[in-house]
């Protein structure tokens, strides 16, 4: 997609948040954004302000979700910005 404005998640069950921290190849953090409750299933999380200005090139995301007082094992993404 050349123009997001979400980031898709499949989660194995319900979670009250969802967390995505984006990092540079040099495993620089350069993003951090948060979304609400999501149900099992495919959902979707608006991307931040801060989406836009990332430079073209390839990123590692990593995606935890939180239920209560349990937070998930982190799963790693990669994702390549191409304006």
């Amino acid at each position: 997609n050349p123009n997001p404005t979400q980031m898709a998640v499949e989660l194995a069950g319900p979670a009250d948040s969802v967390e995505f921290e984006v990092f540079t190849k040099s495993l620089a953090l350069v993003l951090d954004f948060r979304g609400g409750a999501m149900p099992p299933g495919w959902g979707a999380v608006p991307l931040p302000a801060g989406w836009d200005r990332l430079p073209n090139g390839l990123y590692y995301v990593l995606v935890r979700a939180t239920r209560g007082a349990v937070v998930s094992r982190s799963r790693l993404a990669k994702v390549m910005v191409l304006r």
